[in-house]
């Protein structure tokens, strides 16, 4: 009985990866390249003609990151690319990652973090945005005026004060409301409850990110700038417009964008579901930036800033208006005075006194 012959590797077919510097990986690497198929006996080519092909990033260096060693996206957008250049300038060659990465190179987690959970948010949450239509690009200045035809449906909700319309069917005030009950205002209001018991993801307007989120409050701040203590009980007015206003405004703009009905109970859970589940993918989308860069939230801002100018112009005029209407009305009334007394034959001024009563006119 003969013994089966082992499998055998062609010489020619096997070679390792060289890095551009002349480094080459550990000959056990998963970056040296296999043996072919067909040089194994046993092998069919047609039936294990991709025994390798797409099992792992791992075996194509170029896909993945030099700082993190981690898969990166097939189409990098222009912002993580412009993340990688920033931190290849400040990075140097990692030589204990080179068995694995051949263009590992080195740079302080402080420095890659940005980079590294850009790549990452690109490879999960980019892709998820495409499979369900989340848009890429919104027009932050659109959405200011889309909030402002809100006003008469949220000023519903602030006046609804024993909840019997459009404040009961608001979801976000029962679940406050429930929460304070259950946990009291103190506890309820902190950083803890907000980030285990009462979700914070639910108060984030879904892919509307942080600028949605900015450009939200300050419209609402600017719309609702007195509310009286009797329609926000318990909460404060800055309470009311974060836990209340801000999360029915971020679910109403999803349910416009979706041609939902507002009125329709499972159309609202359902823009609710949408809205929690793409915040992940709004937050790094749409961040409010740290740079000098004028944002659409400042734009939007700005243009509010100027319509306040313009109206505070408007009552500064209407007030001078006003007073020199009075002034003249004074005037008028000084003036028909002084020809009253000048037709009695009284001379008007402090400095001028009778002697003697005059002749009464006739």
């Amino acid at each position: 009985m003969t013994k089966p012959r082992r499998a055998t590797k062609s010489s020619n077919n096997i070679s390792l990866f060289t890095a551009p510097d002349g480094l080459q990986p550990f000959p056990l690497s998963p970056l040296c390249q296999r043996a072919a198929v067909s040089d194994i006996d046993g092998f069919a080519d047609d039936d294990h003609a991709d025994l390798y092909e797409d099992m792992s990033p791992y075996l194509n260096p170029e896909a993945l990151c030099v700082f993190c060693d981690g898969p990166m996206p097939v189409q990098p957008s222009r912002t993580l690319k412009g993340l990688m250049h920033a931190g290849k300038l400040q990075a140097q060659p990692d030589i204990t990652r080179r068995w694995m990465n051949p263009y590992a190179l080195k740079l302080s987690n402080a420095r890659s973090a940005d980079t590294c959970a850009r790549h990452h948010f690109e490879c999960l949450e980019m892709v998820k945005a495409r499979e369900h239509g989340w848009p890429q690009v919104i027009d932050f200045v659109e959405v200011g005026h889309r909030i402002r035809a809100m006003k008469d449906a949220l000023e519903d909700i602030c006046e609804d004060v024993h909840c019997e319309g459009a404040r009961k069917a608001c979801t976000f005030w029962n679940e406050i409301i429930s929460t304070l009950h259950h946990s009291g205002l103190a506890k309820a209001m902190g950083m803890n409850e907000q980030l285990k018991g009462y979700k914070f993801r639910s108060l984030q307007p879904g892919y509307y990110g942080e600028m949605g989120q900015q450009i939200i409050m300050v419209t609402l701040v600017d719309m609702f700038q007195d509310l009286p203590e009797s329609i926000t009980t318990p909460l404060s007015m800055t309470q009311f417009l974060i836990y209340v206003l801000a999360p029915e405004v971020g679910m109403r703009l999803i349910v416009d964008d979706r041609s939902l009905d507002i009125a329709s109970t499972f159309d609202r859970i359902t823009a609710r579901s949408l809205m929690e589940a793409s915040s992940a993918f709004g937050q790094e989308q749409f961040p409010v930036g740290d740079d000098d860069k004028l944002t659409a939230g400042d734009k939007v801002m700005q243009t509010m800033a100027k319509k306040r100018r313009g109206e505070l112009k408007l009552e500064e005029q209407y007030t001078q208006l006003l007073a020199n209407k009075r002034c003249r009305k004074e005037d008028g009334e000084k003036e028909h005075t002084e020809t009253l007394l000048q037709d009695r034959g009284v001379r008007t001024g402090w400095w001028c006194f009778r002697l003697s009563p005059g002749p009464r006119p006739t």
